[in-house]
C-alpha cells in the first residue's frame, strides 16, 4: 500500500472506528473478533493499526506472534477472509461474523465471543460495523 494512502487512511479509520464504537456504547477492548477487508495482507495489518487494535507499526509483529489466530488475543478473518477464503468484497466477512456470534462456526469458533467488528476499508474511506451477540 502506498505510504500516502496509508497516511491518509489513518485518521479516517480512527474517526470511523470512534464513531462506530460510540454508537454501540462500547470500547475497543470489548471487540473480541475482527473481520477486515483484505484485498492484500498489508491492507489488513493497516486496519488493525488504523482502528487502534495495535499501535502503529506493531501490526506485522502482532500477526507473526499468532495473535490474529483463533486462540490469539484478537482473532482476525477466521474463515480466511478474501485472500484465503472467498473474494466477495467483504460479504464473506459479514457471514463469518454472524456464524461466530451465533456460535455456529464449528472448528473456527472463538470461545464465548460476544462482540465482533467488521470493516470495509478502501483507499479513501472506512466503514466499520459492530455486531453483538443477542440474548
Amino acid at each position: 500500500m502506498h505510504a500516502m494512502v496509508r497516511e491518509r487512511l489513518a485518521p479516517i479509520m480512527q474517526e470511523a472506528g470512534r464513531q462506530a464504537l460510540a454508537m454501540a456504547g462500547m470500547g475497543l477492548s470489548d471487540i473480541q473478533h475482527f473481520e477486515g477487508y483484505d484485498a492484500s495482507s498489508f491492507h489488513l495489518i493497516n486496519q488493525l493499526e488504523g482502528f487502534g487494535f495495535v499501535e502503529p507499526g506493531a501490526g506485522l509483529a502482532f500477526c507473526q506472534a499468532g495473535q490474529m489466530a483463533i486462540g490469539g488475543t484478537l482473532p482476525v478473518n477466521t474463515s480466511g477472509g478474501n485472500l484465503s477464503g472467498s473474494y466477495m468484497h467483504g460479504w464473506s466477512q459479514i457471514v463469518e461474523v454472524v456464524r461466530q456470534l451465533r456460535h455456529e462456526a464449528g472448528p473456527r469458533q472463538i470461545a464465548n465471543v460476544q462482540a465482533s467488528m467488521s470493516a470495509l476499508v478502501q483507499t479513501d474511506q472506512a466503514h466499520p460495523l459492530i455486531f453483538v451477540r443477542g440474548a
